[in-house]
C-alpha cells in the first residue's frame, strides 16, 4: 500500500534558474519523468516540452507565469511527486504544494528534508513589507487623532456620531489603498526567469526609494500632530 503524503508552505519565495536547477537535480534522484507546466497572468496555460525550454521562457508581462505546476513520476515503483507555486495574493494561503508518493520511507524523509532546505533558500524576508505597513498605519493615526480632537460644533449633536465615522473612513480607506498599492511590490510568489530578472531589479529600487518616502512621510506626519 502506496500513501500520498502533503507538505505544505505559505511563506514569501522567489525561485529563480538556481534553485530550479537544484530542485530539478532532486526529482531526478527520486523520478525518471518531470513534466513542467504554467499559468500565466491573463491565465494562459503553458506546458513545457522539458526544462531547458522552461528556463528559456521569456515571462514577459501578461505571459509571466503566476504559477508553476511540476509533476515528476517514476513507472518502476509508481512513485510521484507534484509540486505547485502560486501567488494567491493571501497570506494564509499557501505558496507551495507538495504532493508525493514514495514507496521506499527512507527515501521519502531524505526528499523532504533536501526539499526543505531548497525551499528555506528561496524563502524572502518580510522585515520591509512589515516596517513599512507599519509606517503607513501612523500617518493614518495621526490623521484620526486630529480628527477626533478638532471641533465639531458645527455639527448637529444628533448626527456627531455618524460623522465621526464617516470621516474616520477617509484615512482608513487610505490605508486599505496604501496596503494594496504596497502589498502589489511583495508578491508571494516570483519566477526569476527571463524578463522578470530585470523587472525584479527595477521593482526593488523603486521599493526603496518608497519605502524611505513612507518613513518620511511617517515622521512628517508625527511632527504636525505634536505642533498642531
Amino acid at each position: 500500500m502506496q500513501r500520498e503524503n502533503r507538505y505544505t508552505y505559505n511563506k514569501r519565495i522567489e525561485l529563480n534558474e538556481k534553485f530550479l536547477k537544484e530542485l530539478y537535480d532532486l526529482l531526478i534522484e527520486y523520478c525518471e519523468k518531470i513534466d513542467f507546466s504554467a499559468k500565466t497572468k491573463n491565465d494562459s496555460t503553458i506546458k513545457f516540452d522539458s526544462f531547458e525550454e522552461l528556463l528559456k521562457y521569456s515571462n514577459y508581462k501578461d505571459e509571466k507565469i503566476k504559477a508553476l505546476f511540476i509533476s515528476a513520476r517514476t513507472d518502476k515503483q509508481n512513485d510521484k511527486i507534484n509540486i505547485d507555486f502560486g501567488d494567491q495574493l493571501l497570506w494564509d494561503r499557501d505558496t507551495i504544494t507538495c504532493r508525493y508518493t514514495i514507496a521506499d520511507e527512507n527515501h521519502e524523509l531524505a526528499f523532504i528534508n533536501k526539499f526543505q532546505k531548497i525551499i528555506d533558500k528561496m524563502t524572502q524576508r518580510n522585515g520591509m513589507l512589515y516596517t513599512g505597513t507599519i509606517l503607513m498605519i501612523i500617518p493614518c493615526l495621526a490623521c484620526m487623532n486630529k480628527i477626533m480632537n478638532s471641533p465639531a460644533n458645527f455639527v448637529p449633536d444628533e448626527i456627531l456620531g455618524w460623522y465621526f465615522i464617516l470621516i474616520s473612513l477617509v484615512p482608513i480607506s487610505v490605508f486599505f489603498l496604501l496596503w494594496k498599492f504596497w502589498r502589489g511590490f511583495f508578491p508571494k510568489f516570483k519566477l526569476l526567469i527571463g524578463e522578470e530578472i530585470e523587472n525584479t531589479k527595477k521593482n526593488n529600487d523603486l521599493k526603496a526609494n518608497i519605502f524611505w518616502g513612507v518613513i518620511i512621510a511617517a515622521i512628517i506626519s508625527i511632527i504636525v500632530s505634536l505642533l498642531f
